[in-house]
C-alpha cells in the first residue's frame, strides 16, 4: 500500500530500472510492474473471491463508468491484515484509497471512463490474505451541463468585470487531447480566472497578470478530449477590464 498514486504513464519505448542502496547495506528485493490494460474485469454486482499470495502483492481490476455514476464498494475480507482497496479514476488518480475492511457505500464518479481497482497488500504483511470484494451501481446523476460564450481558440476575449462578485463563462471543445496556453494580454489588477473540464477543475483561481510568473507554475495546459468551461471573476470586490486568448502550443511555439 502507498500514500500515493503508484500509476506510470509511460510512452512507448525503451526503459531501464535501476535499484541501488543509500549506503552500504545489502539485501533482497522483489517487485512486479503489471500493466492496467490487462486488469481483470470488475462486474458490477458480481463479487469477487481471491487472494492476495504474498500477502505483500497487489491484484488489479478494471470496470468502465459513465461521469454521474454512483457505486458503492462492498468487502466481505474477513481478515485484511493491513491491506487496502484503491480506486484510480481514467487519469490514474485516486477516487479513494481505504483499508480493505472498510465498505464505501456512495462513491460519485466524476469521468467517463475506465477505472482501476487495486487490493493492495502492505509490505510487511505475511502469508497469504483471502478477500471477497463487490462493485454495485447505484445510479447516475447526470453533471450539469457547461454554459458560457462559446470561446474559438486563438482569438482574442475582451471584456470587464463590471460589477463586484461578476463571473464572466466562456465554454470550448477539444476534439482530442491537446496543450493549450493561456495568453494574459492585459493588465488586469486582481482578475482570476478558473478552468474545468471532463477531468474536474483544471485551475482553480489563478490571477490573470502575475501567478504563473511569480508561482514558477507551468503555464502550458496537457487536456484531454471533451467540453471545458472557462471562469473570469474579481477577486473580492474587485473590477476591471481583461483580455486573454487561448491557444494551442505546439512543439514549444505558441500557434
Amino acid at each position: 500500500m502507498l500514500s500515493t498514486a503508484p500509476v506510470l504513464d509511460l510512452l512507448a519505448g525503451d526503459y531501464y530500472i535501476n535499484f541501488k542502496n543509500s549506503d552500504s547495506s545489502s539485501g533482497a528485493y522483489s517487485f512486479r510492474l503489471l500493466n492496467l490494460g490487462t486488469a481483470s474485469t470488475l462486474v458490477s454486482g458480481i463479487a469477487i473471491s481471491n487472494t492476495l499470495n504474498p500477502a505483500t502483492e497487489t491484484d488489479v481490476y478494471s470496470f468502465s463508468a459513465n461521469a454521474g455514476d454512483h457505486f458503492s464498494f462492498v468487502t466481505s475480507t474477513v481478515a485484511p491484515q493491513n491491506a487496502a482497496w484503491r480506486l484510480l479514476d481514467p487519469l490514474g488518480r485516486d477516487v479513494f484509497n481505504e483499508y480493505l475492511g472498510t465498505n464505501l457505500t456512495d462513491v460519485m464518479l466524476g469521468m467517463t471512463g475506465t477505472y482501476t481497482l487495486l487490493i493492495e497488500g502492505y509490505i510487511y504483511d505475511t502469508g497469504t490474505i483471502d478477500y471477497g470484494i463487490t462493485a454495485n451501481f447505484l445510479s447516475n446523476t447526470p453533471p450539469i451541463p457547461f454554459t458560457g460564450t462559446a470561446l474559438t481558440l486563438g482569438t482574442t476575449v475582451s471584456s470587464t468585470i463590471g460589477v463586484a462578485g461578476e463571473q464572466d463563462f466562456y465554454t470550448f471543445t477539444l476534439g482530442a487531447a491537446s496543450r493549450l496556453y493561456f495568453d494574459h494580454l492585459s493588465s488586469a489588477g486582481n482578475i482570476t480566472w478558473s478552468l474545468q473540464g471532463p477531468s474536474g477543475v483544471v485551475v482553480a483561481n489563478r490571477y490573470l497578470e502575475y501567478e504563473l510568473y511569480f508561482a514558477g507554475l507551468d503555464p502550458t495546459l496537457n487536456l484531454i478530449a471533451g467540453i471545458y468551461q472557462l471562469k473570469i471573476a474579481g477577486f473580492g470586490s474587485a473590477t476591471g477590464a481583461y483580455s486573454f486568448r487561448m491557444v494551442e502550443s505546439r512543439c514549444g511555439a505558441v500557434v
